[in-house]
């Protein structure tokens, strides 16, 4: 058996791991009989689980717990307990009948034994069934002890106590299995099913759920619904989830109730719809679960006007522009703000009428001629949706005068408004950036009053008329000099001076205003006293020391002395040059 181990699986109750029962003592010993048998049918169980290989009285069978040979391999065998050893004559089962089929006396032979009465044995003996319980043994057409009901009506449903009675396909007449007859005196209602009460017969019942004693179907006045909330009116069918609407815009006045009401919703009421969470109800509604149904999240203010019917959080726009200011208070209206009032609070001059339009702040340039030069820093100024007179968003620079387009920026020079060729004192002018016409950058002389082209030079009052020409003929403050083209010797020490700070070689020196007019105080300041203690003349000396030229012009200068400018200047210097030799 030991080269054959899967033999042991065509054995019950074999360990799969031992010879026994083939062998005396493990594998390679002599066969015992059971071996031997076993081999000789070819290893089948089903050629010795009859045969008694040990002799002990007990089938190989009986003692493996196959009494009746059914066993197959990888299955339970009939019994599982008592288990002896087919190939060991010593050992028996003490029940080697368990496992084996029972047989019961069947004397009426309805396919159906009495208790108690049994044989056990493979094959089938005559007069016996394989079951047991027959009531009546003596009457093959009952054999079932068996719980029924009266059926009074008929009508296959039975009711009342329970009866024992034997039976067979069949109960007797008048009674049946079942006792679910709520009625059994009306063969037409035999069930209870659920129902409402249809009182007034519309086809949709009310109340409570009841249990109705029907046929196949409820009664007429029932109903398998039961929204009617009116059951005495047909018109009415359920409840609605509605509330009170006097004006009609759909904007309830309170919360909604539950309303018994049918058809179209009656006037002065509003209904919400039904739903499961907050994306099945409208804008301006929540879901209100615990009752299935939207309800809205504010309700009418003013229930009485149609077009109001929301509270809004609002500013008053005294100036009615579109945006208000001040604090916020609540305004019963639409969904919009109303005249006067408006959701927005930014409005930054809400004075009535002269505000209108200006509702914001923002950071500008002053600039009141509108040229884009401006004055000072940026400013915040209250405006519209358009850039306010007078600001500029942007700036070029800044205005030198914000009253006039034209001017906008500074230059230095000198004029010349009587254009006499001689220029005033040298100052700062607003206007494009240029100078003006009777304007130059090159300071040309020092005209003493711009304003009579006839008076051109310094003034030289109180001088000695060194050549004749001093014109006394001037307006105050006295007589005006100029530069003497015929007389070397002669001539204004103070004008000299001053005529020698008027320009370069070029005669084109450009002074500052604050520095145009130092020269007659200087000249002053130089004055020298002589041995007397008088003050004289600066520079004054002996008459053949070269001196500076004067002269002294009224309406004309004379006809050898150039009226061009390029000659005054040239003149100018070389008296500034005579004056230096002089006091060396």
């Amino acid at each position: 058996m030991g080269a054959v181990p899967n033999y042991l699986t065509r054995v019950p109750h074999s360990d799969g791991g031992s010879c026994l029962p083939c062998h005396s003592s493990g594998g390679g010993s002599p066969r015992t009989q059971f071996g031997l048998d076993f081999a000789a049918n070819g290893y089948d169980w089903e050629g010795i689980w009859n045969l008694d290989s040990d002799g002990d009285g007990q089938s190989n069978g009986e003692e493996l717990g196959d009494p009746c040979g059914a066993w197959l391999p990888g299955e339970e065998t009939a019994r599982t307990d008592f288990i002896s050893a087919a190939e060991d004559p010593d050992k028996t089962s003490d029940f080697p009948l368990g496992g084996t089929t029972l047989w019961f006396f069947d004397q009426d032979e309805d396919g159906v034994g009495r208790n108690g009465a049994f044989l056990a044995q493979c094959e089938p003996p005559a007069g016996y069934a394989s079951t047991q319980g027959d009531c009546d043994d003596e009457n093959a057409n009952i054999w079932s002890e068996t719980s029924v009901y009266a059926d009074e009506d008929g009508d296959g449903f039975g009711a009342g106590p329970e009866v024992l009675m034997c039976i067979g396909d069949a109960g007797p007449a008048g009674y049946v299995s079942n006792d679910s007859d709520c009625n059994d005196d009306i063969a037409e209602v035999y069930q209870l099913l659920p129902g409402y009460v249809d009182g007034d017969l519309d086809g949709e019942g009310g109340g409570q759920l009841q249990w109705v004693c029907s046929g196949s179907t409820l009664p007429g006045n029932f109903s398998t619904t039961g929204e009617d909330c009116d059951d005495t009116d047909p018109a009415v069918a359920s409840l609605r989830w509605v509330a009170v609407d006097v004006d009609g815009d759909g904007y309830a006045h309170d919360a909604p109730q539950w309303r018994c009401q049918a058809g179209q919703m009656a006037e002065g009421f509003v209904e919400f719809s039904a739903c499961v969470n907050l994306a099945d109800c409208p804008a301006g509604m929540d879901c209100l679960e615990s009752e299935g149904q939207c309800t809205p999240q504010f309700f009418d203010c003013d229930d009485d006007d149609p077009e109001i019917f929301k509270e809004l959080s609002l500013y008053p726009d005294l100036d009615e522009d579109g945006f208000g200011a001040g604090d916020a208070t609540n305004v019963c209206t639409g969904n919009i703000a109303p005249v006067g009032w408006s959701e927005s609070d930014a409005d930054c001059d809400d004075t009535p009428t002269s505000g209108a339009g200006y509702f914001q702040t923002a950071w500008r340039y002053v600039d009141e001629d509108g040229d884009g030069y401006t004055l000072g820093a940026l400013v915040e100024v209250c405006m519209g949706a358009e850039e306010p007179d007078g600001y500029s968003a942007g700036s070029l620079g800044e205005d030198c005068d914000d009253t006039e387009g034209a001017k906008f920026k500074e230059a230095f020079g000198y004029p010349d408004l009587d254009q006499d060729g001689v220029s005033d004192s040298g100052r700062i002018i607003c206007g494009d950036g240029g100078l003006p016409e009777h304007w130059t950058a090159i300071k040309y002389g020092q005209d003493c009053d711009d304003n009579n082209g006839t008076v051109p030079a310094f003034t030289c009052e109180d001088l000695p008329d060194a050549c004749g020409i001093i014109d006394d003929g001037c307006p105050p403050p006295g007589t005006y000099c100029g530069p003497c083209p015929e007389t070397s010797d002669a001539g204004s020490e103070d004008m000299t001076r001053d005529a020698g700070r008027t320009g370069d070689s070029a005669g084109t020196s450009v002074h500052d205003a604050g520095q145009a007019n130092e020269g007659t105080d200087e000249a002053d300041d130089d004055q020298e006293e002589d041995e007397d203690g008088d003050p004289e003349p600066p520079n004054s000396g002996p008459p053949d020391e070269e001196a500076p030229a004067a002269g002294c012009f009224g309406d004309q200068m004379p006809n050898d002395f150039a009226k061009h400018n390029w000659m005054f200047a040239l003149m100018v210097l070389g008296m500034a040059m005579r004056r230096n030799r002089g006091r060396r």
